[in-house]
């Protein structure tokens, strides 16, 4: 069979339809999204083409057989070049395993092993498809002989070089090369070993008689580590009922200094002449809160709307906020307790009453502010189109904003973006993720993708006719959750034909925003709105919401994510709240948290919540690292170092000879009397903190008779 016809090519995947929407088809006065045709059309293109491939002729069946025979064969030569190079043969030889004349040698000729061979080996040891943890491997290592131990953990380190693995490999590949450094340092016996990334061998460390020590990030230094726990249910920001709404823009931020800052939103609630942003400040995590100060007006406009967004850079909190027409900035410098400056404009001229709910966000070296908002002007009078512009941080705390962009750009009555939030992604571009509105017809939550040159249209969700809104989006870097591009996580409120009511929604997305997961529903029945979501430094993934479980009872609900499985909802509050009652969560990636911290509005007063954890170091000048080992009579230990750190070792209280020391690893020996559980104990010391990090121990390899 042979084509003669060009195929359709169409590389751009596009978002499959909802499923209502395939079976109902499009409707009279829908607005079908381009992704929708893009999935269609490369749908198409993909299906022709795995038709032509599939259907081979003669002449291409034998053609990629000749091809996969010489590429056998070329992948054989050099694996086998590979596997006995560096063996010296001598020549001429005569006879080889029964072989006479012009001899080709290969491995096994010589005795030498095969790639073939090493990664049976590595295969059997490790389980098939390397389904055997880190611990059985090493138990199974412990029943070969050293000569033979030692040689598998250099093939499994000459086979990692050649193959792909996941992390979970590179984790064990990590494990084997430590113990194979180890075992290169001691003749015979059993090995020790510790990297300070995760990867411990023969050893246990007694956190018990260890002292001013913390282990991270491939160090052990010097440093006193205190763990404080902070379990905060209910407490009074403000005895008035301020606004929290608006949950794609944060109302809540920790400062550098540890300080808790909320802001809020009053319309006329403590003084019937007053419309103002106010700013309130725990120093204390969150028990006490005092007013620090308002940025308003002392009068009444209905079309002004304030809604506020701040977001922290060191002791500093930028906020904006809508004004009648408009968007202001300003900023409180809590080092010198004042506004950095008057209220700046960063755009005017929008429609009176059509600048509605604000998004703030910094860039991860807290150098950028990046903005976002939604509004009506003369250009676009019919609808709310989004709008965006990027401030630089200037090095005394000012800040330049640059032009505002026009994002979207429609104008057809009853069709609106409303209710952004923005992220920054890990290749330092934004994110704005809204709801979209096409009257009653077409309801999408969108994600506009900035490329550097242009702000490109994502379908996010679609749900036909059913309304879906209130998104609230965070982005979770690779350090945090071991994925190349990090992730961004969106959560959002909509309906569907099962539940007319509004229930928790999620989808994520790991490439910059470029294509999204399907969407999961997280909740069903009765209503579940206004949906917050954070994460914390071990990428747990929360979502604060307010539940609606029978009439007039409202209560704060959460859901949390944990190694990839959302937990069912909980109770956070067991008493009923307002219905006007919209969450805010703080997202800070250092907190430890296992309820979030969030303020909500409350019946008679803003309220704060969250249980965490805080670990807090500080630098010492001397430290005791104590490991368990194994009974033996002798022990050899090398101790690598950096800085202006001075060891000394001994094993159960004996001091251990100092053998010198060696391109700043230290080597120390010690023989006892008779076989016993040892207890190795490394006492650190340096003249000044002044080397901070940079004094410390890096490496532990030893072994042990």
């Amino acid at each position: 069979m042979s084509f003669e016809k060009l195929l359709p090519e169409w590389k751009a995947q596009g978002t499959e339809p909802p499923q209502e929407l395939k079976e109902g088809g499009w409707k009279a006065g829908i607005k079908p999204p381009a992704d929708h045709f893009n999935w269609l059309q490369n749908l198409t293109y993909e299906a022709l083409k795995e038709l032509q491939e599939k259907s081979e002729t003669t002449t291409g069946s034998k053609d990629k057989a000749d091809t996969a025979e010489r590429n056998a064969k070329n992948y054989t030569d050099t694996a086998i070049e590979e596997a006995i190079e560096g063996i010296d043969v001598e020549v001429p030889v005569t006879s080889v395993n029964g072989q006479t004349g012009d001899v080709n040698l290969t491995a096994e000729d010589v005795g030498a092993e095969t790639p073939q061979g090493a990664q049976q080996k590595v295969d059997t040891l490790a389980g098939e498809g390397n389904t055997k943890t880190v611990k059985e491997i090493d138990d199974s290592l412990a029943t070969l002989s050293a000569e033979t131990a030692n040689e598998f953990l250099r093939q499994a380190s000459s086979i990692s070089r050649l193959t792909r693995h996941n992390t979970a490999q590179d984790r064990e590949i990590a494990y084997l090369k430590l113990k194979q450094e180890a075992a290169d340092r001691v003749d015979g016996g059993r090995v020790f070993a510790e990297d300070m990334n995760g990867n411990r061998i023969g050893m246990s460390l007694d956190e018990v008689n260890s002292h001013n020590i913390a282990i991270r990030d491939g160090k052990l230094v010097l440093a006193k580590v205190e763990v404080i726990e902070h379990d905060v249910l209910d407490a009074t920001v403000t005895n008035e009922a301020y606004d929290t709404a608006g949950n794609g823009g944060r109302k809540l931020v920790r400062l550098e200094n540890g300080w808790l800052v909320a802001a809020v939103k009053n319309i006329g609630v403590s003084s019937p002449n007053r419309q103002d942003t106010r700013i309130y400040v725990s120093k204390n995590n969150g028990d006490r809160w005092n007013y620090v100060a308002g940025w308003g007006f002392d009068d009444i406009d209905t079309n002004r709307k304030i809604d506020p967004s701040i977001v922290a850079t060191g002791n500093k909190v930028h906020l904006i906020f809508s004004n009648t027409g408009a968007i202001s900035y300003q900023c409180r410098d809590f080092d010198s307790d004042s506004w950095l400056n008057s209220s700046l404009t960063i755009d005017s001229g929008q429609q009176s009453g059509s600048v509605g709910s604000t998004t703030l966000t910094t860039n991860r070296d807290g150098t950028e502010l990046h903005a976002a908002w939604t509004s009506k002007n003369n250009a676009f009078p019919n609808s709310f189109n989004i709008r965006y512009a990027k401030g630089v941080i200037n090095a005394d705390g000012s800040v330049t904003w640059g032009a505002v962009e026009q994002v979207t750009s429609e104008n057809t009555n009853g069709i609106n973006y409303t209710n952004p939030t923005i992220v920054i992604s890990g290749s330092n571009q934004p994110i704005i993720i809204s709801e979209f509105a096409a009257s009653t017809i077409e309801r999408i939550i969108y994600g506009w993708v900035f490329n550097g040159t242009s702000w490109l249209q994502k379908v996010i969700y679609s749900g036909g006719t059913h309304a879906q809104s209130s998104p609230s989006a965070i982005f979770v870097p690779s350090e945090i959750n071991g994925l190349p591009q990090g992730r961004i996580w969106v959560a959002w409120q909509g309906r569907d034909g099962e539940d007319s009511d509004f229930n928790i929604r999620v989808s994520y997305s790991d490439n910059g925003g470029a294509t999204w997961s399907s969407m999961q529903k997280l909740t069903s029945g009765s209503p579940h709105l206004h949906p917050t979501i954070t994460a914390n430094k071990r990428n747990k993934i929360s979502i604060i919401f307010l539940s609606n479980p029978s009439s007039l009872v409202y209560n704060i609900q959460r859901l949390d994510n944990v190694d990839g499985v959302w937990a069912p909802k909980s109770l956070v509050t067991t008493t009923s709240i307002k219905s006007t009652s919209y969450p805010s969560t703080l997202f800070d990636l250092n907190i430890d948290y296992d309820l979030p911290l969030f303020v909500c509005r409350a019946d008679t007063k803003v309220a704060f919540y969250g249980t965490w954890t805080e670990t807090t170091e500080t630098p010492e000048l001397t430290a005791t690292a104590v490991y368990d080992l194994p009974s033996t009579d002798y022990v050899g230990a090398f101790i690598k170092k950096l800085g202006a750190v001075n060891i000394e070792a001994y094993i159960n209280d004996q001091l251990m000879d100092d053998e010198g020391v060696e391109n700043d690893e230290y080597m120390f020996t010690k023989a006892l009397d008779s076989e016993v559980p040892v207890k190795l104990r490394l006492e650190l010391s340096r003249d000044s903190i002044s080397g901070g990090e940079g004094d410390c121990v890096t490496r532990i390899l030893g072994g042990i008779a």
